[in-house]
């Protein structure tokens, strides 16, 4: 996880330095930091999945780290994928009209779309059913308890936002597809 965050950040240090470079300019700078952006913050949802009472936090800190889970990890990921479907419907559209410069603006539309679609659903469940942290006993004998994340909702959010991810995936898929020629 954190060789992760900090290859992503090298990487992103390496695009930067080299962004003049025909090479990183031919390969789309702004998707490839759409890219390496996601990746670092799926990695950084892992981190807060990896804490417990046992490291010195609270509850309110515990249930903190337990919202912003979803966050990184669901955005991290709709970042990635809609960076590579509009990066790929870019390509496709510089194909189809060779002489004609086509910009980010014309082909952003779906991945502000989705990203801001994922913000909405992660704002209502924030606002709406706060994901906790709360701690259960197993065993009253032994004493044996586990902690995890819960919200009364967790499945119609998880599943609203599982479609959008899955839409992201399909549109992604069919444009590689579509592009591959």
């Amino acid at each position: 996880m954190v060789l992760s965050i900090f290859l992503s950040v090298a990487f992103m240090a390496f695009v930067f330095y080299f962004r003049n470079s025909m090479t990183i300019k031919a390969s789309q700078p702004i998707f490839l930091y759409c890219l390496l952006l996601g990746s670092a913050l799926m990695a950084c949802g892992i981190l807060t999945l990896s804490f417990d009472e046992s490291y010195g936090w609270d509850e309110q800190a515990l249930s903190s780290a337990c919202m912003s889970t979803p966050w990184l990890l669901f955005l991290g990921f709709i970042i990635i994928y809609c960076g590579l479907f509009t990066k790929l419907w870019r390509i496709n559209k510089v194909l189809q009209f060779r002489r004609r410069k086509v910009e980010i603006k014309h082909v952003a539309g779906p991945f502000a779309i989705l990203t801001l679609s994922v913000v909405v659903v992660l704002t209502c469940w924030t606002a709406l059913d706060h994901y906790s942290w709360v701690r259960k006993e197993v065993n009253t004998e032994t004493g044996e308890t586990y902690g995890r994340c819960t919200s009364k909702n967790t499945m119609v959010y998880a599943t609203v936002i599982g479609v959008l991810m899955s839409i992201s995936m399909i549109m992604t898929f069919f444009m590689s597809w579509k592009t591959k020629d």
